[in-house]
């Protein structure tokens, strides 16, 4: 897809510029940046089970991972085939409470599946897992949501954070 902001345009190929089958832990290990719904074609069964939370923003983290666990096949086209323009207007750019907990909520959820099915995919997602938390204190009161506070105070004494952390 291309990524339309003011200044520049960037072409994004999550996967590579060569169309392939992808396998599930490709997938997975890029589902805590690329869940988006609108880069992705799914069979109409896979959705006989699951569906989109009703409330939540992030609503493709809650899903996305559940239609790739029951996937058979994953293909990727490398085409830039969407314009996604960036807003700053845009729901998931405020960073307000609602939109951090139910971010971080969609992410536990995705971690707490990878370390039970794709324990290689979450050991590496340790950053990822480290930065969301980050953020979760940052921006939500310990009283917003006590469960994910906790949560996230876990996930930050618990992990080593690296001296070299990426926070973008």
């Amino acid at each position: 897809y291309t990524r339309i902001e003011k200044e520049k345009n960037h072409e994004i190929y999550p996967y590579g510029r060569n169309k392939r089958k992808l396998s599930k832990d490709e997938v997975f290990s890029k589902l805590f940046t690329d869940s988006y719904a609108w880069n992705k074609l799914y069979k109409k069964s896979l959705f006989d089970d699951v569906s989109y939370p009703v409330g939540k923003n992030y609503e493709d983290l809650n899903t996305t991972y559940r239609l790739v666990e029951k996937a058979e096949t994953i293909s990727y086209c490398a085409n830039l085939n969407y314009n996604y323009v960036s807003s700053n207007n845009s729901i998931v750019s405020k960073m307000d409470s609602k939109n951090i907990s139910d971010q971080f909520g969609a992410i536990l959820e995705l971690a707490d599946f990878l370390q039970e099915k794709h324990l290689n995919i979450y050991d590496s997602k340790a950053d990822e897992l480290i930065k969301f938390a980050l953020r979760y204190c940052t921006y939500c009161d310990s009283n917003y949501n006590v469960r994910y506070y906790r949560r996230a105070s876990k996930i930050l004494k618990e992990t080593r954070i690296p001296k070299n952390l990426d926070l973008t």
